[in-house]
């Protein structure tokens, strides 16, 4: 799929598309499906890369382990036993989970599982993304849930899709300059000056 925007742009790094399928593509990068610790795993990020490189990746509930990504991804949550539970994500989203009372059980569970102590040590540590667990509990209130089209979501460069099965979204990976371009260019044709929040 040719885009005008991209060649006049001359970005730096080719956008990729997203698209949801019942089918895999079979040439597709992903991780392996099954229940922890047998799967293979790793980082949704890593994967996404891939794609801006020139790869076809893709996703699924089964293939996705890390509760975050599969929200993140519209794919709900995860069916393959990553054993994060709801108080355990917000002390990891926030806080962590050094000194609480049940610290030893905790990584005892992720021991389970097969996480290696590095990452158990990540856990364990919480992320800081927001001040303690109260405030976390308060902010996944209003978190929107979601039940995919198609169990398969798939990333590929947008040069791989067609015409005629076009992306459901195209992401741009950006430098600042591209980037005040791009919020120019989303602005231009609405009577609004905020069409973009950035």
């Amino acid at each position: 799929m040719e885009s005008d925007l991209v060649n006049l742009m001359r970005l730096s790094t080719p956008p990729i598309g997203l698209a949801f399928s019942s089918v895999a593509p079979s040439q597709a990068l992903s991780y392996r499906p099954g229940k922890m610790p047998k799967t293979k795993w790793g980082c949704s990020l890593y994967l996404i890369a891939k794609a801006f490189q020139g790869s076809t990746v893709c996703f699924s509930q089964q293939t996705c382990i890390c509760p975050g990504a599969n929200q993140g991804l519209a794919l709900g949550f995860p069916v393959n036993g990553f054993p994060m539970d709801y108080p355990d994500t917000l002390h990891f989203l926030s806080c962590g989970s050094r000194g609480c009372p049940n610290c030893e059980e905790i990584k005892q569970k992720y021991l389970d599982c097969g996480v290696s102590l590095n990452l158990i040590d990540e856990i364990l540590d919480g992320e800081k993304f927001k001040k303690n667990p109260e405030l976390t509990a308060k902010t996944f209130e209003n978190y929107p849930q979601y039940s995919p089209p198609a169990p398969i979501l798939i990333f590929k460069p947008l040069s791989l899709f067609s015409p005629q099965e076009p992306p459901l979204i195209v992401v741009f990976l950006v430098d600042a300059i591209e980037l005040s371009a791009l919020l120019v260019l989303a602005n231009f044709a609405y009577t609004s000056w905020d069409k973009v929040m950035a």
